[in-house]
């Protein structure tokens, strides 16, 4: 199959067939002796009783008179004509993922990402958070409840905490929080190397880190 000149070359190939359950574990199993792991890998997901749909991904546009013979060989000329094939182009998934991401609202503090930051209102606490391979958009009802609980602590006249401590931060979102909230230092921690990263990104993005 020849690669159209703009297409990149980082897209990828799918080939899909629906068959039952003993036929789908014959291609897959014969994908995975005849391929590469690196080149070509094969599934299979349930769409209903003995109804399987078999996916075979590409990293390079494979030959599909080849592929159609090796699906022969497992199901038969039949399923080997019924194969399709799709172009899958590349897609930054954690952005169209982050972009779908409503802010979350507790208490005054407000977590958004990039794309809301305009619409934040000047009497609310924003927190700008990028999640990337990190946890934590504010998304999750614990990390919310930590935000209100937060909040409510930050009004107090009195017995206000003079050190906070966020282990195991993530995104860094409740420790920007308690910095923003109650012009503390805090320290916050965690043992993946991805977060304490993104984290430190974030905390400086929200001026609640060092510069």
């Amino acid at each position: 199959m020849p690669m159209p000149a703009d297409r990149p070359t980082d897209a990828s190939t799918s080939a899909r067939h629906t068959t039952d359950a003993a036929t789908a574990r014959r291609i897959v199993d014969l994908v995975a002796e005849s391929f590469d792991p690196f080149l070509a890998v094969a599934g299979a997901s349930e769409d209903g009783p003995d109804r399987w749909t078999v996916a075979i991904h590409f990293r390079d546009p494979p030959n599909e008179t080849a592929v159609r013979a090796l699906v022969a060989l497992a199901a038969g000329p039949d399923a080997a004509n019924a194969l399709t094939f799709e172009t899958i182009e590349p897609k930054d998934w954690v952005k169209a993922s982050l972009a779908g991401l409503t802010p979350v609202e507790a208490g005054r503090f407000v977590v958004h990402g990039a794309h809301d930051r305009a619409r934040i209102a000047r009497n609310r606490i924003g927190i700008e958070i990028e999640a990337g391979l990190a946890f934590g958009t504010g998304h999750h009802g614990t990390t919310r409840g930590c935000l209100l609980a937060l909040d409510r602590i930050a009004k107090l006249a009195r017995n206000r905490p003079r050190t906070v401590l966020d282990l195991g931060t993530g995104t860094g979102v409740l420790a920007i929080a308690a910095a923003r909230a109650l012009r503390r230092r805090i320290v916050a921690s965690d043992i993946d190397p991805v977060a304490v990263a993104t984290a430190t990104a974030n905390a400086r993005l929200n001026g609640a880190g060092a510069s």
